[in-house]
């Protein structure tokens, strides 16, 4: 029964991938819930951007409690299964209760409160249900070569998703709800979490013998005991495990950053005047983009391999997005605009220098994440993958608030 099971097949990399979507789908939801504090709870939007420090804060417990949840868990429903399965429907029970009962308390602390503990709960079930996520490569992938793979394809997944939910929430629902009000977030989060549901399972269809096999592999294992302590010494001595989780953090930063629903606004609504261009920009680039990737995730990775490609990729990274604000800084951000929108009157340098930019950044973006990730399976291997996504996220919210980031920044 202990029999070390294969390498997933091809096909199923892209079953096992769609965890990511459910990652995905929960980090940009968090992301619009600024204005939902700020409009319909009740809160200033000086006090909102502290309790999204807070929460961040609360989600790297989570992770805590998690990890060590899922490591004492060897039972016949395998470890991470029951709790991701349990996860998706309590985020879609909550995530209804969260946005549709505080608007029927009375205004003032009690709604406040009443919220604050109802998004506490969502973030332990959403917390729950992408538990898996981060043991996904090293349990499914055997093949080394394969995790570039998988990578790649997570990667695709990722640059498809943001296309489709920026086109659906900026050109479809928001003009549908008339901005950030009530009907907007009942939308969103109906949505949201449905399909975060379908992808887990999906996700699950596929995981669930891995994970079932992995139990089995260990039983009868002697295992070292790795308590917070251990971490934390790790932490203090260890620099390259520092190192590690100031790159997962300064990258979680960025990349939630990019695509934020204030940085969307400010960017497209306020400063060049027309919201609908960030959809109209994910069209142009999404398959320039998914080439990019691939050319990064394949020909950087197997030509110079994991550390020299994150290297090369991170420098690449910090060049052309030093280019992208220089361009915003100097150029006239003011005159991007594509065919079919109101005041086209052709192509200008600003627009085909940003297009440019959007679509070569993914290119190294993409890359070091991914390589960074695959790095982070040491971590996995050293039984403290809970401490460091701990770490990483709480690394992320101090950076948030020292940057005082108005908007709310949410993972």
């Amino acid at each position: 029964m202990n029999k070390k099971m294969k390498s997933a097949p091809f096909y199923e990399i892209f079953f096992l991938t769609m965890i990511a979507i459910t990652a995905n789908l929960n980090t940009q939801l968090g992301s619009f819930l600024s204005y939902y504090l700020n409009g319909i709870v009740g809160f200033g939007v000086v006090l909102a951007g502290s309790f999204v420090t807070i929460f961040r804060i609360w989600d790297a417990v989570t992770n805590l409690g998690m990890g060590t949840v899922a490591d004492r868990t060897k039972t016949k429903f395998d470890r991470f299964t029951p709790y991701m399965l349990t996860g998706a429907i309590g985020a879609m029970i909550i995530g209804q209760l969260m946005i549709n009962l505080p608007p029927v308390l009375p205004e003032g602390n009690i709604r406040k409160a009443g919220f604050i503990v109802l998004y506490m709960l969502f973030i332990v079930f959403t917390t729950m249900e992408v538990s898996g996520l981060r043991s996904t490569s090293q349990v499914c992938i055997r093949d080394q070569k394969q995790r570039a793979t998988f990578g790649m394809v997570n990667g695709i997944y990722v640059t498809i998703y943001y296309f489709v939910a920026n086109m659906y929430i900026y050109s479809r629902l928001m003009p549908r709800t008339k901005g950030f009000h009530l009907p907007f977030f009942q939308t969103l989060i109906t949505v949201f979490t449905i399909v975060g549901l379908i992808a887990t399972l999906l996700y699950l269809a596929f995981y669930y013998k891995y994970d079932k096999n992995a139990v089995m592999e260990e039983q009868g294992k002697k295992q070292e005991k790795v308590t917070l302590k251990d971490a934390l010494h790790l932490f203090r001595t260890n620099r390259p495990f520092l190192m590690l989780i100031l790159s997962a953090g300064s990258d979680k930063l960025a990349t939630t950053l990019q695509g934020n629903a204030t940085v969307v606004v400010i960017m497209f609504a306020i400063a060049v005047g027309n919201a609908k261009l960030n959809s109209a920009i994910n069209g142009y680039t999404m398959i320039p983009s998914i080439i990019m990737i691939l050319l990064g995730l394949g020909a950087i990775g197997r030509k110079y391999g994991t550390k020299k490609a994150m290297v090369i990729s991170s420098w690449g990274g910090i060049v052309t997005c030093v280019l992208g604000i220089l361009l915003w800084v100097f150029g006239n951000y003011k005159t991007l605009n594509f065919p079919s929108y109101e005041g086209f009157s052709g192509w200008n340098f600003f627009t085909l220098a940003f297009l440019i930019l959007t679509v070569i950044i993914p290119l190294f973006q993409m890359s070091s994440s991914n390589f960074q990730y695959h790095i982070c399976l040491l971590c996995y291997l050293a039984g403290v993958r809970h401490y460091y996504n701990a770490f990483s996220k709480c690394m992320c919210a101090f950076f948030q608030n020292r940057c005082d980031f108005p908007g709310g920044i949410f993972v």
